[in-house]
């Protein structure tokens, strides 16, 4: 496929490409907010003795998988 013929093969490209910086920073923040919440709940779970057990333990069978390939 020849890139100057991008258009004949995906109409709608050169609108699609279009971004507004407006919205795009509202959907980083909301992105960025989203993640402090899930921070929060992590912190507030590894308050847990269940929790930090269970951390531990998926912790050390992530590391033993990854370690083996």
């Amino acid at each position: 496929m020849d890139p100057l013929e991008l258009e004949d093969h995906i109409p709608y490209a050169r609108e699609a490409s279009k971004v507004s910086l407006g919205e795009m920073d509202k959907d980083i923040q909301m992105l960025r907010t989203g993640l402090a919440d899930v921070a929060r709940e992590i912190e507030f779970h590894r308050t847990l003795p269940f929790m930090r057990e269970f951390h531990a333990r998926s912790t050390l069978r992530s590391w033993r998988t990854s370690s083996r390939t």
